[in-house]
């Protein structure tokens, strides 16, 4: 695949997540417009460079109140908004304000590295291969285990996120369950899993049920289906927050349990509420 047809993949998948978020009213549409009577060449150039390196780490950007020297850099996860309030000297002189609270001087700084530390107290819990939305216990059948997991970690409150390829029943609506995934997406691809090692925002992440390479994997065995295996765990590691966990089920190839326990010490049994015979593992970050 040469470049330009890899430019033109990527470009058509930010595309299809921005008119998402825009149709979610998480973001507003249009580009970014530096006025040029409010900003000066260099802080243009300047502003342009800081918003294609948001994008390229994961974030999105909405400059609708630009004209206010306010922009509002966007969590893709969930759509949290933190907003940035640019000063006249921007970038040599004054500071900005990030959500309320004064920043670093830009010149010797830049809008990446400030929204990287903004403080993360949101919780989250990030259930992998379930097509819709999970609300309460009749959403998912290890709906008690994710609530033992969330309760052993000390989570309050938490945002249950779940993701997937495919979209549930459209019946579900009648319930009140919103019909898909909140991410609709491959959960071991390159493009979610290097989208969200940026942040790793997850408390917990849950493989309660996995089709695709993980199911495939097992039920089809060579001599490298558990080093596979173990390469995904350490790719979904990757997304977990620091001191969070990985929890796997769907354990079912002889010797797999074991690979897991051997290979990453911070790895012991979870027991599953529904059903305590079935081997499950958590990974502690």
């Amino acid at each position: 695949m040469d470049w330009k047809t890899k430019y033109i993949k990527y470009k058509n998948k930010y595309l299809d997540l921005k008119r998402t978020l825009i149709n979610d009213n998480i973001l507003t549409g249009g580009a970014v417009v530096f006025p040029p009577d409010i900003f000066a060449p260099a802080q243009i150039r300047r502003l342009n460079l800081e918003v294609q390196r948001l994008e390229k780490e994961g974030f999105l950007v909405d400059g609708s109140e630009i004209a206010s020297r306010v922009l509002y850099v966007i969590d893709s996860t969930d759509g949290v908004r933190n907003r940035l309030e640019l000063p006249e000297g921007y970038p040599q002189l004054g500071q900005i304000v990030l959500n309320g609270v004064k920043q670093f001087n830009l010149a010797t700084d830049n809008i990446i590295n400030i929204v990287k530390r903004i403080p993360n107290d949101r919780q989250y819990v990030l259930v992998y291969c379930h097509p819709k939305n999970i609300k309460n216990s009749s959403d998912h059948f290890l709906y008690g285990s994710i609530q033992k997991a969330i309760e052993e970690s000390g989570l309050t409150d938490p945002t249950i996120l779940t993701i997937d390829i495919t979209i549930g029943d459209d019946g579900d609506l009648r319930h009140g369950i919103r019909p898909g995934p909140n991410i609709k997406a491959n959960g071991f691809s390159d493009e979610f899993i290097n989208r969200y090692t940026v942040i790793s925002p997850f408390d917990i992440v849950f493989m309660p049920d996995c089709g695709g390479p993980w199911y495939e994997l097992q039920n089809t065995p060579t001599t490298e289906s558990i080093p596979r295996l173990l390469e995904i765990i350490e790719r979904v590691m990757r997304i977990v927050k620091p001191g969070g966990k990985l929890i796997i089920s769907k354990i079912f190839l002889p010797g797999l349990y074991e690979a897991v326990i051997e290979r990453f010490p911070t790895a012991s049994p979870f027991l599953l509420v529904e059903n305590s015979q079935l081997p499950a593992i958590q990974i502690v970050k």
